[in-house]
Formats: C-alpha cells, structure tokens, sequence
C-alpha cells in the first residue's frame, strides 16, 4: 500500500485543475487510506505560468487540502527556506510538515541550522560535535546568520 502521495495544486495553465478539483482528490486518496498528502503544483507544460515564486507561493494549496482533509497529514512546499516561516506554517496549523528540498540541496546542514536560528539547544551527532557552534571558534563567522 502506498503511504502518501504528492500531487499538483494547480497546473498554472488556463482550464487546469481546479482548486475543487485539488480537494476532491485529496479526500478521495486519504479515504483510501493515504497517510500523507504532499501538495506541489505543475510547471512541467510550456504553457504553465507559474506566478513570481514568492516565498510559500504554493502554500495556499496545502491549506485549501488541510481545510478540505482536516485529518489528513498535510505537507506544504513551495519557495520555503527560512526556518521561522517553516515554523510558523506547522504551529499555525496551515500544514502538519514542511518539504525542504532546494535549500537542503544547498545547505546540507539546513535543519541543523534551522535549530540554531530558531533557539534549539545544539544537540549534534558525535561525529560533528567538534564542529558546533559552542566548540567550533569560527561557527558564528562562517555561519553569522545561523
């Protein structure tokens, strides 16, 4: 059995899928038993017009599914990369989780952080210990926005 699924918010192009659509479908796969709904939206048609990809842009999308699937687990995505946002996406409840991809594959380091700048008390695997921000001199110089 399949555990989740991943699918479009909106296709970007004229006579898409409809937000109604969007819901439809989502109650329909966690009826079936799906865990997770992961909601992206299309771009991969020459006529999509994805609009200016402000951060969370695809946000909306998750919350109509949230609103539509209120138990489902709900995973948004969409130009996410500052951990406040992040946060303030699950605790107020517009999503469940957060899917980092682009940022993570620019900062392999991102959650570790995204704990930082959010106060989490450093908590690294031994293996890098040595490299955290209370053992490490020059963490705040090379990391001064963590």
């Amino acid at each position: 059995r399949a555990l989740g699924v991943r699918f479009n918010g909106s296709d970007w192009v004229d006579d898409g899928v409809s937000l109604e659509d969007v819901q439809a479908f989502a109650r329909a796969v966690h009826a079936i038993g799906y865990d997770y709904l992961h909601i992206s939206s299309g771009g991969n048609v020459a006529e999509a017009r994805i609009p200016g990809g402000e951060p969370g842009y695809q946000l909306p999308f998750a919350e109509a599914v949230k609103a539509a699937v209120p138990e489902a687990n709900v995973i948004a995505v969409g130009m996410i990369y500052d951990p406040a946002q992040a946060e303030a996406i699950v605790s107020d409840g517009r999503a469940d989780f957060v899917g980092i991809a682009r940022a993570v594959l620019d900062d392999p380091h991102w959650g570790h952080h995204a704990a930082v700048a959010l106060g989490v008390p450093e908590g690294l695997p031994k293996q890098y210990e040595r490299a955290g921000r209370t053992t490490w001199r020059a963490y705040d110089r090379v990391h001064p926005a963590a």
